[in-house]
């Protein structure tokens, strides 16, 4: 077949499948205002701006001195200790509980199941334009991930990515600064504003849409739960399944088109 042709129909199902979602949504939230009605479990917020500069300073300050190993540490030990010396205890603030792991699985992975769609037609559509304009939508921990040989090289990677990055980010971005914003804006603007945020700090703009998208959708959740262990199930199952695809492509694949 014509690969016109091919490139034609494979826009016309991304097309279909934008709009089924679209409705799907629209229709989810339609169907669901009493359960939005109810959002608003997080608890109100005793950091100021001056804490919360404190902390992106000291993140921004690790990744700019090239120690990007210790982001994750300043991030959730920075939290930890504002949140004290504000006489709150930032555990009981995110309504951490091991008898609730099964809670947090169980609604992470609801959540996950729930954004799959969306997300992807989001992704897929970015990664389009970005064909178009001849601009590389992988990101480049991407490639580093994929130009890794060791087994060890590669187990450490997705440790970091399934273990230790869903737990700094969520506790620096839904734990932290969502509430702090919610503070000062109204709620919407505070998921969209503190989710840019967080998909700007991968610092490749091909993901600033659809990391926006997750992040509000991680926001939600957090609203709707007030349990942040939910947050971090979800991002850790977001991330281990786009490791697993990376690692499928990479043995099965051609990665480099994507």
């Amino acid at each position: 077949m014509n690969p016109i042709w091919i490139a034609a129909i494979v826009d016309v199902l991304l097309l279909a499948a934008f709009i089924f979602s679209l409705v799907f949504n629209i229709r989810f939230v339609a169907n669901r205002k009493t359960e939005f009605a109810q959002l608003g479990k997080i608890p109100a917020n005793p950091l100021m701006l001056s804490d919360v500069l404190m902390l992106a300073c000291a993140i921004v300050l690790s990744y700019s001195l090239g120690l990007p190993q210790i982001m994750p540490l300043l991030a959730v030990g920075g939290a930890l200790l504002l949140y004290h010396l504000h006489g709150v205890n930032a555990f009981s603030y995110w309504q951490f509980d091991h008898r609730e792991f099964w809670f947090y699985g169980k609604q992470g992975l609801r959540g996950y199941v729930t954004i799959l769609l969306p997300l992807t037609v989001i992704a897929l559509l970015v990664a389009g334009l970005c064909k178009l304009l001849g601009v590389q939508f992988t990101q480049p921990q991407v490639e580093v991930f994929l130009g890794l040989k060791g087994v060890r090289q590669i187990l450490l990677f997705v440790f970091f990515a399934v273990i230790v990055a869903p737990i700094w980010e969520e506790v620096a971005f839904r734990g932290v600064l969502y509430p702090f914003l919610k503070k000062h804006l109204p709620m919407g603007w505070a998921m969209v504003l503190s989710s840019a945020v967080w998909a700007a700090i991968h610092l490749h703009w091909p993901v600033l849409l659809p990391f926006t998208f997750l992040g509000c959708a991680l926001c939600f959740l957090y609203e709707k739960t007030g349990k942040l262990g939910c947050n971090i199930v979800l991002h850790a199952i977001f991330n281990l399944t786009s490791t697993l695809l990376l690692l499928f492509l990479k043995h099965y694949g051609n990665w480099q088109a994507y």
